[in-house]
């Protein structure tokens, strides 16, 4: 639950700050850091000192981790990567949405302030 609600916050945040990708990469990842680097990790360490299994991704990366500071690395990576992919996908959608509603040469959308009366 708590993946699947990551990455649509982090969606939801690049549809919000605007058509631009960039944007929306930087706000996924933000959104990913939010919720992510202590969520995250914890399960992580949670499964190794209870013995349980690991969360999803980690679970088949963990053997190929050497030192702490590559399983430190992948850990934030696996977290950041995503949110960021979607946070680009959001304000695609936001740039596609503008063209939708305000035709090719508006992008704002359903957010766009000139069109109200």
């Amino acid at each position: 639950m708590t993946l699947v609600g990551g990455l649509a916050g982090s969606a939801f945040a690049g549809y919000l700050v605007g058509p631009d990708p960039a944007d929306g990469a930087w706000h996924g990842l933000l959104s990913a850091l939010t919720w992510g680097i202590v969520l995250i990790p914890g399960l992580v360490a949670l499964a190794v000192v209870g013995g349980g299994t690991l969360p999803f991704p980690f679970e088949y990366l963990a053997p190929l981790f050497d030192t702490p500071g590559e399983a430190t690395t992948g850990v934030l990576l696996a977290v950041t990567l995503p949110n960021v992919a979607v946070g680009i996908l959001g304000s695609l959608s936001r740039e596609r949405d503008g063209r939708d509603e305000d035709g090719p040469g508006g992008v704002d959308g359903w957010l766009d302030t000139e069109n109200e009366a």
